[in-house]
């Protein structure tokens, strides 16, 4: 048997207000760092988001996000790692 990862508990969607001209149009992968409970602990962007206000709250929106945790190959609740591309709108 095998584990599973965390899994988000809704849609992972990148903030949408004042978005950046140059982050409109562009993809960034953000990781989790997830912990048992679901909540998130940390976050990485790669790349790096260089508007500080943007980036804040960026942040700010995605360690709001709950998932249900993962588990290990004898189904115990164990902390985990959740990767995800989001592209932000060209608007």
């Amino acid at each position: 048997r095998r584990g599973r990862p965390p899994e988000p508990r809704t849609l992972i969607i990148p903030p949408i207000d004042n978005i950046p001209r140059a982050l409109r149009g562009r993809s960034v992968e953000v990781t989790f760092y997830i912990d048992v409970t679901g909540v998130v602990t940390d976050i990485r962007v790669s790349p790096p988001i260089s508007d500080r206000g943007f980036a804040r709250k960026f942040d700010e929106a995605m360690r709001s996000y709950r998932f249900r945790p993962a588990r290990d190959s004898e189904d115990r609740i164990v902390a985990g790692v959740f990767p995800v591309t989001l592209t932000f709108p060209e608007r």
